[in-house]
């Protein structure tokens, strides 16, 4: 009987993430669908939310008569669905002609990530996906720990690399050939310029505008700095996190 109220619930939640997918492309230009089908994706996707979230609800009181709530609160997915659930219905009840668009179309992003995200943690029983679904959450769990050791490295070489841009401007605006020897892709805003270290730890590290051109003494430290980064970040710790996955898999 679980496992047959497990697979019920299983397709009620993929009938609601149809519906609110549908929902989340209508939203978009209202005017080019019909109003019925706005109205049935609108009122079957509140439907099933207040039923997945009262489930969660009870699951949580559950847990309390049982004294386990500390290890239900464990539980990403568990934090995921209290959030995301109310947010569902809250974007679908924003008046589209009186908020701003960035706005709903911020909440339709984030709800309809996390409501994809809630379907793979939801597959964690599944017949030969359950497996790697569990896999999935070991290897995040592993991870974190590292992304930790990251985060700081990547706050290092960041502002050791925006201490070479721009520097000219400011004590050494006498000196115009220092201009070239700049890292002139982190003038940007803090933010900016650590989002184009996350794109580099992808794979994307460019040479350009780093004043690297030529070699000359004023602009060794560029050369290191920037040597030091391609070894650690793009190579090192992704071949750390890659090693971590490959572990779990064979496990």
């Amino acid at each position: 009987m679980p496992r047959v109220y497990y697979y019920l619930n299983l397709i009620l939640y993929i009938l609601f993430l149809i519906c609110y997918s549908i929902n989340v492309e209508v939203y978009r230009d209202v005017e080019s669908h019909s109003p019925e089908l706005n109205q049935s994706c609108k009122w079957i996707s509140i439907g099933f939310m207040v039923y997945f979230f009262i489930i969660e609800i009870m699951q949580i009181i559950y847990s309390l008569s049982e004294a386990e709530i500390l290890e239900h609160l464990s539980s990403f997915k568990n934090y995921c669905e209290i959030f995301n659930y109310p947010l569902c219905i809250a974007t679908i009840f924003i008046d589209l002609y009186t908020t701003k668009i960035e706005i709903i179309s911020s909440f339709y992003s984030i709800s309809i990530l996390l409501s994809y995200y809630i379907l793979i943690q939801k597959l964690d029983k599944f017949f030969a996906i359950g497996a790697y679904v569990n896999v999935f959450g070991k290897i995040i769990k592993k991870s974190i720990k590292i992304i930790v050791i990251l985060i700081i490295c990547m706050l290092g070489f960041l502002l050791a690399f925006r201490n070479r841009s721009n520097y000219n401007n400011k004590l050494f605006s006498f000196n115009d050939t220092l201009s070239k020897f700049e890292m002139t892709t982190f003038n940007g805003s803090f933010e900016l310029t650590f989002f184009t270290m996350v794109s580099w730890m992808l794979g994307q590290v460019s040479t350009d505008n780093m004043g690297m051109d030529n070699i000359y003494p004023e602009n060794i430290v560029n050369y290191v700095l920037f040597s030091l980064f391609v070894f650690f970040m793009p190579i090192l710790f992704i071949n750390i996190l890659t090693g971590i996955s490959i572990d779990e898999v064979k496990d």
